[in-house]
């Protein structure tokens, strides 16, 4: 797997947007994700530098097709305990579908400040961000490829965050029969709870199955 994201350290704060995991060989998108915030994923040097591989910037600027994303350069960044739990529940899904899980997974988040403390990420949010790159909601909608899963847990209900989770629930409900259309009744596990720490309770065993068998 390999993780290809936009990324930008300003003022002290880091903002990692437009992620995307490459599982195979293929570009092409099999699922989408949305999450909390970019957590402890990064790139391995201190001052890290943009892709400049020709062959690998010529699929990766297809995801981008807004001019306020092209301007920013593309990094290869270090797999998370997350992102390999991302890779097991679309695997999941397509082993139950009978196929490989080969292409592009998106991952979006409520926000884009990377830091692997939520608190410490919250806390940033109240401070003198970049809005455009704090927040892409409306990019994110716009972009969902099915299937598609929510694993925000309570993060929703945030009071700075709910106006966007609410408009993302309400995008992703139309493309996939796996939720409950009440957004109070979903869970919405964390991957890493649903897939390793909670893999052996009921409701997750439940919500599993029901993303496998009803997401589209």
């Amino acid at each position: 797997m390999k993780v290809y994201t936009h990324y930008l350290n300003k003022n002290g704060i880091e903002y990692r947007w437009r992620t995307i995991l490459q599982i195979g060989n293929s570009w092409d998108v099999c699922g989408t994700i949305f999450m909390k915030n970019p957590g402890s994923s990064k790139n391995q040097d201190s001052s890290p530098l943009a892709i400049d591989d020709k062959s690998i910037l010529e699929h990766l600027r297809k995801f981008d097709d807004t001019k306020d994303l092209s301007s920013y350069g593309w990094y290869e960044f270090s797999i998370d305990n997350t992102m390999a739990c991302v890779e097991s529940l679309f695997k999941a899904y397509y082993e139950e579908k009978n196929k490989p899980l080969n292409g592009v997974i998106q991952i979006f988040n409520l926000f884009n400040i990377r830091d692997a403390n939520l608190r410490k990420a919250l806390d940033k949010l109240k401070g003198n961000v970049v809005e455009d790159l704090a927040y892409t909601t409306d990019y994110d909608i716009n972009h969902i490829d099915t299937p598609v899963y929510i694993g925000w847990g309570y993060l929703w209900r945030n009071h700075i965050l709910n106006k966007d989770a609410n408009a993302i629930f309400n995008a992703v409900k139309q493309k996939t029969a796996y939720l409950n259309d009440v957004i109070q009744k979903n869970k919405f596990y964390h991957p890493q709870y649903l897939m390793v720490y909670g893999k052996n309770r009921e409701k997750c065993k439940e919500d599993l199955n029901s993303f496998i068998t009803r997401g589209l």
